[in-house]
């Protein structure tokens, strides 16, 4: 039990830590502040911390065992969980996308990253982070009865559980491919302009 405190202190340091930091950003009056990286960098801060929040409660569903009686919190925080992955990935996307075309695309860059552009973005990377995951809507809760009878969650039902692997790993694929092919040609974009 003392390791699941251990954890817990350090996940509420996290997510006081990242709520001041966006903050911080949001309230800054420095323009460079309100630019399209971190108007993205803050909307995907708020995933991350709902991503911390949500692990933090399923770890302490398995080290308490709450029981079957909360499966609606628990499938409401799986799903929450998937969302904020996914969006963590595409704003990430996002960002790798912004600092390559600072660089790289510098005469299309206001264009492409207009205020409007960026809404847009934001608006997509939840929309289609909360579609990917509406399959767990109604997805079996699956507990296992211990020897002294109290009740520990096991996971989702099989299909549900397929389904949240392919999409957590395909968006981490595509993220990492994506990463590697943007940042590598950023590097040799920015040694060129070096010399």
């Amino acid at each position: 039990m003392q390791h699941s405190v251990v954890h817990t202190v350090i996940e509420g340091i996290l997510i006081a830590a990242y709520t001041a930091l966006l903050l911080v950003i949001i309230t800054s009056k420095a323009k460079i502040l309100k630019s399209a990286f971190y108007v993205i960098f803050v909307a995907t801060g708020i995933a991350d911390i709902f991503a911390i929040m949500v692990n933090c409660f399923n770890r302490l569903n398995r080290t308490i065992g709450f029981g079957p009686e909360i499966r609606s919190v628990v499938s409401i925080a799986i799903m929450i969980g998937g969302t904020t992955f996914l969006t963590h990935m595409i704003g990430n996307m996002f960002l790798v996308i912004n600092r390559y075309s600072a660089l790289c695309l510098l005469k299309k860059y206001d264009k492409i990253w207009s205020r409007r552009n960026v809404c847009i973005m934001i608006v997509l990377q939840y929309i289609v982070s909360l579609l990917a995951f509406t399959h767990l809507i109604g997805a079996s809760i699956i507990y296992k009865q211990d020897d002294n009878g109290t009740y520990t969650f096991a996971g989702i039902d099989t299909a549900s559980s397929w389904r949240n692997r392919f999409i957590y790993c395909g968006a981490a694929l595509v993220y990492s491919v994506m990463s590697v092919c943007f940042n590598t040609k950023l590097l040799i974009e920015w040694r060129r302009l070096s010399k």
